[in-house]
């Protein structure tokens, strides 16, 4: 910048900024603040249940599976559900807290998880029951 400045013929004193300025303990906040925001509303996990189909929403990828393509769901450290000629996704959102794994006592990832094979199930049985002649 400082050759840039000599070559254009301009005089650099006001753009300098000597250490600290007032921008100097503001702005880690401010991209702070950015990069929540970003991770809240776009990179997010979570996973999301409705009666035609099942959304996860991973950091990196987001799956929507139909209730009839999912083989079936396994509890482990955290979901992950098995496609049916697929491999394995892993639930990102929804992880067994440190305390449940230590105290051995069921948790939050386990009402999910019942509530998942619950609504599996009842989507499995909509869609094999006889038709009415």
């Amino acid at each position: 910048m400082a050759l840039t400045a000599v070559v254009a013929g301009v005089d650099i004193g006001p753009m300098v900024h000597e250490f600290p300025s007032e921008y100097s303990c503001t702005m880690p906040f401010v991209y702070l603040a950015g990069a929540a925001f970003i991770w809240r509303t776009g990179v997010h996990a979570c996973v999301i249940a409705t009666k035609a189909s099942l959304t996860i929403r991973n950091p990196l990828r987001s799956y929507r599976l139909s209730w009839n393509e999912i083989a079936g769901l396994r509890l482990d450290d955290r979901i992950y559900v098995q496609p049916v000629g697929r491999p394995e996704i892993r639930c990102s959102a929804i992880v067994r807290s440190n305390v449940s794994m230590m105290l051995r006592r069921a948790g939050f990832i386990e009402t999910v998880f019942s509530d998942l094979e619950g609504l599996r199930t009842e989507r499995r049985q909509a869609q094999e029951a006889p038709t009415p002649d």
